[in-house]
């Protein structure tokens, strides 16, 4: 209760440029249901605090907020809905849920950990996404997310750039503008079924160890696997492809093209697998 009481306060009436919540430990923060709002717009920021749980289901977060060098057991922002800048870095996690969540700002994860399961399923990022350099110990969950970055040169997009997944990924029937993902490590199943990207995708040195699922998945930019490495299998099953780079990219196990759309250009230079390759009923 304390903590809360301070937290409000601050929020709401704080007048410093940064707005800054001094508490090393933070057993529990509860914001379910509210609206909260502020004189000015000020950024909240908590940093370096260690809490047992932050909760904000079905909450209206009208202020920026910062979690920097945090370390939290329990977080559940389903529902939310935060409507300026957000930002989660440098941070630990335990179990993070957020489906439904809207972030209408930029949302920031740089740098954290997920050491339990991180679902964001049909989340909205309606602007920059950055989760570059994050550590995913579990399962990550982003089906049916919707990510709306428009623009890899402009910095207005999706970056899993050298992420880590130890556990299973799943961007099953998720909406991308542009998106990268290059130099990321996929230990498990890495699933992109259904998946819609309108812009430039990328995947460049990225190593997937487990199996890779393209099924049905629509590509409408131009989408790059250059240096990248499969370990298992890899199946484009019925995806249309725009303009695929799939230069020096090496296959340990099967890769399947079955009834792939090549729309425009298909690039293979010096690509290999070491098991099967199948293209029947593609088209080019």
């Amino acid at each position: 209760a304390q903590a809360k009481t301070a937290f409000h306060t601050l929020v709401q009436h704080g007048k410093r440029s940064e707005k800054v919540l001094e508490l090393s430990t933070l057993p529990s923060l509860n914001l379910d249901h509210e609206h909260l709002t502020s004189e000015n717009m000020h950024p909240v920021i908590i940093k370096g605090a260690t809490a047992g749980s932050v909760t904000a289901h079905n909450a209206t977060i009208d202020v920026p907020v910062v979690f920097r060098n945090c370390e939290v057991d329990q977080v559940d922002f389903s529902n939310a809905q935060f409507t300026h800048d957000v930002e989660f870095t440098d941070s630990t996690f335990g179990t993070f849920r957020a489906e439904e969540t809207r972030f209408e700002q930029d949302a920031d994860f740089t740098g954290s950990v997920f050491r339990d399961r991180a679902e964001m399923d049909e989340a909205l990022f309606a602007d920059d996404a950055r989760f570059r350099d994050v550590t995913f110990d579990s399962a990550c969950l982003f089906r049916l997310a919707t990510f709306d970055g428009s623009s890899n040169e402009l910095d207005d997009n999706v970056d899993f750039s050298e992420t880590v997944f130890h556990g299973p990924a799943r961007f099953d029937k998720t909406e991308f503008g542009c998106a990268t993902f290059a130099n990321c490590t996929a230990a498990e199943e890495f699933s992109f079924k259904s998946a819609v990207v309108s812009g430039e995708m990328l995947f460049e040195e990225t190593t997937f160890d487990g199996d890779v699922s393209f099924e049905h998945t629509r590509f409408a930019g131009q989408t790059n696997f250059d240096g990248a490495t499969f370990g298992g299998m890899v199946t484009f099953t019925r995806a249309t492809v725009s303009e695929l780079c799939f230069n020096s990219v090496l296959v340990r196990e099967r890769a399947t093209f079955y009834a792939v759309h090549f729309v425009e250009v298909a690039s293979f230079r010096d690509a290999s697998c070491n098991g099967p390759v199948t293209f029947d009923d593609a088209r080019f």
